[in-house]
């Protein structure tokens, strides 16, 4: 018999890893009633629901004002109870590093040392975490983050042909784990520690001063000038060679010029590719008349 002010509702979906699901009430049309796993009345280390399930529960709204189903149990009162699952696990414990931890109760830790038992793997090796599985402090939040030294057994997962995942996690010598993300400047001085003597240059460098350093040109960009280039007469040479030079100022096709090596700014000059500063004179060694010219220019 339900006790007034509790309702029952048949289990739709539940999320072990993440834990957390749905309830649809067994009376009226209303929603479906959020439920976590801390408002899950149960004696096991981990309490969940599975799809199906007929429970009892006190309709109300949680910490973040949803509604949910709190202190959910059985139909009739009794605990939520499953067994526990049996697992064989390695008599030595294994260290690692956290690699990553998702917000969806799982993640994977990279081996220290090789291991030898269930499977034989190298050092390096990923093995596979869930949250069921973390030894965490009271008051703790469940979680694991990147970086993190840990100490755990090993074991193989019922039914699965190959790959092995970690059981007992704590943190090293066995003690509890307390979730306590490092600052951002411990997370950069880790990855910078992690980076030493790794070069993506041409040379490589071990971190003794063996690579090449790339060095960043700067040019300093100037506005362009345009260049004031003076129309070349034909009427000031009395040289007996032909000039192809015309009177039209903004003609000076006949007057060859050349790119000078100097980088002194100048009205004459012109930016170049890339933004330096070119400057351009006359080539005398180009468009010279046939005849010598007795003029004076």
């Amino acid at each position: 018999m339900v006790q007034q002010g509790r309702e029952t509702g048949t289990v739709i979906s539940y999320n072990g890893l993440r834990g957390f699901g749905f309830i649809k009430p067994s009376r009226g049309k209303g929603e479906k009633l959020f439920v976590h796993w801390s408002n899950i009345s149960s004696p096991d280390k981990w309490p969940r629901l599975e799809k199906g399930m007929i429970v009892e529960y006190t309709p109300g709204t949680d910490d973040d004002e949803r509604e949910a189903a709190l202190d959910v149990t059985l139909e009739g009162g009794e605990e939520v109870c499953f067994p526990e699952e049996n697992k064989k696990l390695s008599k030595n414990r294994i260290t690692g590093t956290v690699k990553f931890f998702t917000t969806k109760g799982f993640g994977f830790i990279t081996t220290n040392k090789a291991i030898t038992w269930p499977e034989k793997l190298p050092a390096g090796t990923d093995i596979y975490v869930s949250r069921e599985e973390l030894e965490m402090a009271e008051e703790s939040k469940v979680a694991l983050w990147r970086g993190m030294e840990v100490e755990f057994n090993v074991y193989k997962p019922p039914g699965e042909k190959e790959g092995i995942a970690a059981a007992n996690v704590t943190a090293p010598g066995g003690e509890y784990l307390i979730f306590e993300r490092p600052s951002r400047d411990e997370e950069r001085s880790s990855r910078s520690e992690k980076g030493k003597g790794k070069s993506k240059g041409k040379g490589k460098s071990s971190g003794k001063g063996k690579g090449k350093l790339g060095i960043k040109r700067t040019i300093e960009k100037k506005e362009p000038v345009k260049a004031a280039i003076p129309a070349r007469s034909s009427k000031g040479s009395k040289g007996k060679g032909k000039s192809g030079g015309r009177d039209d100022d903004s003609h000076t096709r006949d007057v060859p010029w050349k790119k000078s090596s100097s980088s002194i700014s100048s009205p004459g000059a012109t930016k170049s590719k890339g933004g330096a500063i070119a400057k351009w004179e006359p080539n005398n060694s180009k468009g010279k008349s046939k005849g010598k010219s007795k003029g004076k220019r």
